[in-house]
This record gives C-alpha cells, structure tokens and sequence, in this order.
C-alpha cells in the first residue's frame, strides 16, 4: 500500500473530500462547463439541402429536400430524412 500525502489527512480534519472532483475545481478557478466561443455567436451558417424528384406522400408535391444521418452501426444502412419545401411535411427511410 502506497503512502499517503499529508494533505489527505488535513482535509479530512477540516472536513473537506481529500480528492478534488472537477467541478470543485471550475468553481474554484471560476470556470464554466462549457465555453461559448466569441467567434462562434457571429457565425450564422446556412446550409443548402439537396433535392430529389419524389412525391410528397402529403400534397404530391414533386420535389423533396433531403439529408442522410447515420443512425445505427456501421455495418448497417443510413437513414434518410425528406422535407417537403411546400407544406412542410418530415418523413424518415431506414436504407
């Protein structure tokens, strides 16, 4: 058994946790959890999703955006996600 440090048995005499956890050292440095970068509030990003020549199964509209995620293990398909621009009906496809 290894040696312990004098400072372990003086924080349990003050009642204090001889181990520091890491939220006790954010409020003691006064440090947030989580940073928001300056540079990052200005950043408005718009992004363009593609199109496809499919039927709104809703208003037969003949063009829907979509977008892929993968959702499940690798070794199985994605899923792909359709918006339609015109009445603005969401519907997902397992591949």
């Amino acid at each position: 058994m290894g040696l312990l440090r004098p400072c372990f048995f003086l924080c349990l005499l003050r009642g204090r946790t001889p181990f520091r956890l890491p939220r006790d050292v954010r409020r003691e440095l006064k440090i947030k959890a989580f940073v928001v970068l300056e540079s990052a509030q200005n950043m408005d990003i718009v992004v363009q999703r593609s199109l496809t020549e499919r039927a709104c199964p809703e208003c037969n509209h003949h063009k829907l955006e979509y977008y892929t995620k993968q959702l499940r293990s690798a070794d199985e398909g994605q899923t792909i996600f359709y918006e339609c621009p015109e009445c603005g009906h969401t519907f997902n496809e397992n591949t």
